[in-house]
């Protein structure tokens, strides 16, 4: 059915307790140092580019998958 929809299924990967209270510890940690950088360039890029990159921003899930 994923090729008739062009969806990808999710390839969950089940761990135990102790193994998702270490994977949780090590994401709060990760985002704890995530910083917003707001440094621009002036280098040109293809208009397609960043037409791409605005597409992209609109897959973002929502509450009724649009």
């Amino acid at each position: 059915m994923a090729e008739a929809t062009g969806f990808i299924p999710l390839e969950y990967k089940y761990l135990d307790e102790a193994s998702m209270l270490a994977e949780s510890r090590r994401f709060l940690t990760l985002m704890k140092r995530r910083r917003t950088v707001r440094d621009f360039s002036d280098k040109p890029i293809d208009r397609r580019i960043l037409e791409n990159a605005i597409k992209v921003t609109s897959l973002a899930p929502s509450g009724v998958n649009i």
